[in-house]
């Protein structure tokens, strides 16, 4: 299949209705399959970007990375593409540059002292005057005003609002007043002629009541950043939009967060939310036309992002919930798993916690979550199969919901929902095998056996009732005669010579130094000479990435090794083994910052000279 080809069935399969609200909403997130590698709107590096349109004029300033002294850059540009430097807004030389009376230097500095920076200015027409607020390090934060009203200047010097701050911004409300901003979440109101404080500074504290810790997710933090800070009304909302690293990834991006008020600039604000990866310490920008774009520039060091250390615009739009995401019509994150696409011939299909395995007849099989988990009793596990990972055929129903299958009766009133299956053959049992959870307000596992040598079953229940009363999640692995079975998060056990219940029960696997490998999605292949367990886990302060995570021993039970950032995106995923050894990973995208949601992808996994695998794409990327 060409390209272009996959392209085309996958904007097809995104474009095709979804029954389900839930569904629908997920499943246009980032569906955008012709996204275009974002592209950085100046090439010199440029953080702490700020956009502001005067006059007929879109104007662009910033920090430049590691420069010193007190310059502060201009670009000009009429259509948001070409960009044109101007004149430094300041050249460092004292009162004889674009200021005319600035106070340099100032207390406790020197002209000589090379340390001394100006960070994050931002131009703000207020009143019918231009000004320019700034931080400089270890002076506090500064306004000047234009005296021509124009970005061009020249510039004197009108106001020290503090002593200590970095990353201001200036907002003035509908009536009247005007906000000063900074350090990723504290506010102040200026007196009307904008040269002091009025009243006192307060530090928001956004709402951070804390997910149930039953599903895993990390804490949510009492702040909305620890540096950027803009405040923009839109439909009668207050957005507050500020930066924080965030230790995702196996790093620590800084990504850029949001968090809404009806009550006015002070708050108070809800719970933060991550709306753009890699963001940094950015704004929002009311484009031409109304619609709302990010002004982002991820740190210099974020080996994770595409653009380090330089500025670009991202379209966003705004989900079913109202929150601001991209639009899908950027690619921003670096590495395969960023940019990889679903199977362009599952691409119509939602699916989540997919797995697959090949049979002993050449064809890779797949079972995985729909719409969400089956509202039983409809519904069961469906099958597909294929030669090459990429051509999948519907195969049915491996098994069709069955209480008597079961072994049990569900109380209807829970509402019991299918997930996580998973499918696996048995080299040594020379048998199909379908381990499955049903949710009906705790969680309980079957493990059922093909009665023949077809994937396609049909299959019952090794044991009357489920193998696991207590746990979700099931997941098999093979070393020679011994079969092995997780459940829960990394919970271990070995299954009799008759595969009808456990022999030996080996605990929860840690990786060293007691370390979770994760609370969800456990599973574990022998590569090698070496076991590799691998577990899933959320990554971020909140609302972060669902990642996948790994460690490694000489033993099938452990004692495992540290553990280490395996693939991002791409937790509950299924690690498996293809045709000629190929180890594979699927990924079906969890977090809302996936390249894609709820929908099948497949990445290769090469080993590198240290065991850690590097995952490539199998099929189209952006």
């Amino acid at each position: 299949m060409s390209m272009s080809a996959a392209f085309a069935m996958l904007a097809a399969a995104a474009a095709a209705p979804s029954a389900d609200p839930a569904e629908q909403d997920q499943a246009a997130i980032n569906l955008q399959f012709d996204a275009r590698p974002v592209t950085p709107l100046v090439e010199e590096p440029l953080v702490d970007p700020q956009m502001s349109r005067i006059g007929d004029f879109w104007y662009l300033t910033g920090t430049i990375p590691g420069a010193t002294g007190v310059t502060i850059p201009l670009w000009r540009s009429t259509d948001l593409q070409t960009w044109r430097r101007l004149p430094d807004l300041w050249d460092g030389t004292e009162k004889t540059g674009h200021w005319s009376d600035a106070p340099w230097p100032l207390p406790g500095h020197t002209l000589s002292d090379k340390t001394r920076t100006i960070v994050a200015p931002e131009l703000h027409a207020i009143g019918g005057a231009l000004y320019l607020a700034f931080s400089y390090d270890f002076g506090g934060i500064h306004v000047l005003r234009s005296d021509s009203g124009q970005p061009e200047g020249p510039w004197h010097h009108h106001a020290r609002l503090t002593e200590f701050g970095r990353h201001p911004t200036l907002f003035q409300d509908d009536d009247g007043s005007v906000w000063l901003a900074f350090d990723g979440g504290t506010v102040a109101r200026l007196s009307p002629d904008l040269t002091k404080i009025e009243g006192k500074i307060e530090r928001l504290v956004p709402a951070h009541d804390a997910p149930p810790k039953k599903w895993g997710l990390p804490p949510v933090l009492d702040r909305i950043g620890t540096s950027g800070g803009q405040i923009l009304k839109r439909d009668g909302k207050y957005l507050f939009v500020a930066a924080a690293p965030d230790e995702r990834l196996g790093a620590t991006p800084t990504d850029m967060f949001v968090a809404e008020s009806e009550g006015g600039p002070a708050g108070p604000y809800t719970r933060r939310y991550l709306a753009v990866t890699h963001g940094g310490a950015g704004q929002l920008v009311t484009m031409p036309g109304g619609k709302l774009a990010a002004l982002v520039a991820a740190t210099p060091g974020d080996e994770n992002a595409l653009l380090p250390g330089k500025t670009a615009l991202v379209p966003l739009e705004t989900n079913a919930a109202g929150r601001l995401r991209p639009d899908g019509s950027r690619v921003l994150e670096a590495g395969p798993a960023g940019s990889l696409l679903p199977v362009p011939s599952l691409a119509g299909e939602a699916i989540r916690d997919p797995s697959i395995a090949l049979g002993a007849d050449g064809w890779y099989y797949l079972v995985g979550t729909k719409k969400w988990g089956w509202e039983l009793p409809k519904g069961g596990i469906e099958l597909w199969r294929s030669r090459d990972l990429k051509d999948w055929q519907y195969r049915g129903f491996a098994w069709k919901f069955s209480e008597k299958d079961l072994g049990v009766t569900l109380p209807a009133e829970a509402n019991p929902k299918l997930w996580a299956p998973e499918i696996f053959w048995s080299a040594h049992d020379k048998a199909w095998y379908l381990t499955f959870s049903i949710w009906t307000g705790s969680g309980q596992t079957w493990l059922f056996k093909s009665k023949t040598d077809r994937a396609e079953g049909p299959y019952e229940s090794v044991t009357d009732g489920p193998l696991v009363e207590k746990g979700i999640d099931g997941f098999l692995f093979e070393n020679g005669a011994d079969l092995y079975y997780f459940y829960g998060g990394c919970q271990l056990q070995k299954l009799n010579a008759r595969r009808n219940g456990f022999a030996d029960k080996y605990g929860q696997q840690r990786a060293a130094g007691g370390v979770a490998m994760g609370y969800e999605g456990c599973s574990a292949l022998k590569i090698g000479d070496r076991f590799y367990l691998f577990g899933t886990d959320w990554s971020g302060s909140h609302e972060g990435t669902y990642d996948l995570y790994y460690a490694t021993s000489d033993s099938p039970t452990g004692p495992w090794s540290e553990r280490r950032f395996a693939v991002p995106h791409a937790g509950h995923a299924t690690v498996f083994q293809g045709k000629g050894g190929q180890v594979y990973t699927t990924m079906f995208g969890s977090d809302t910052t996936a390249p894609y949601h709820m929908r099948l992808g497949v990445l290769a996994l090469e080993f590198d000279a240290d065991g850690k695998p590097v995952p490539r794409p199998v099929g189209p990327a952006r």
